[in-house]
């Protein structure tokens, strides 16, 4: 049995941003790691607001007034990211998911959605070496294992690749339907995307 690899535009497709995951986190935590001035946390909230309703250029402006006053604070750092990669800018999705990271370097939304960023611009070995830096820091996450399983398969790990999606199906069964099971190797899998990676 063959499952086949995704190709980079159904990554691209599947890469749903945790927003709604990041809205209640951000809220409850307190916004970041700096020094998590009440400005600061007033203009994330305001910030997250907009974002929710759709209003992402109003939300991207806030955020960076939210990095003015708290400039490492991890949620607006993610959250321009989540932006940049929906409207398809993925150097800046990385340098945003970079900077979250560089504030909290296991914040494992940021890893999730920078494993997508990467391997849409063809770093597959970047993309690996996150899943599994993901999965050192939470071993259930299925959406890793599922997605770190279909990157094995395109880089040629076929052994191993099906072993993780194995695994991704083991912790999480409604997975196996993402996942082609073709011996000609046709259709299309589902990579997990960023709201699975929280489920």
């Amino acid at each position: 049995m063959l499952f086949s690899a995704p190709t980079r535009s159904r990554l691209a497709i599947a890469a749903a941003l945790l927003t709604a995951l990041v809205l209640g986190t951000a809220c409850s935590e307190g916004g970041g790691d700096g020094d998590g001035s009440g400005g600061a946390m007033a203009t994330l909230q305001d910030a997250l607001a907009a974002h929710a309703d759709g209003d992402l250029k109003r939300a991207e402006g806030l955020y960076r007034d939210a990095l003015e006053r708290d400039p490492d604070n991890k949620f607006a750092h993610y959250n321009l990211g989540a932006i940049a990669q929906s409207r398809g800018d993925l150097e800046e999705a990385a340098a945003s998911y970079d900077e979250a990271l560089a504030a909290d370097p296991e914040f494992v939304p940021a890893l999730f959605n920078l494993a997508i960023v990467r391997t849409d611009q063809g770093e597959a070995r970047d993309a690996t070496q996150l899943y599994k830096e993901i999965l050192e820091l939470e071993p259930d996450n299925a959406a890793a294992h599922l997605n770190l399983g279909f990157l094995l398969i395109e880089r040629g790990r076929e052994d191993r690749g099906r072993h993780e999606l194995e695994e991704a199906v083991r912790l999480d069964p409604s997975l196996a339907d993402r996942i082609t099971q073709d011996a000609t190797g046709s259709g299309d899998p589902v990579p997990a995307t960023g709201a699975d990676a929280e489920s």
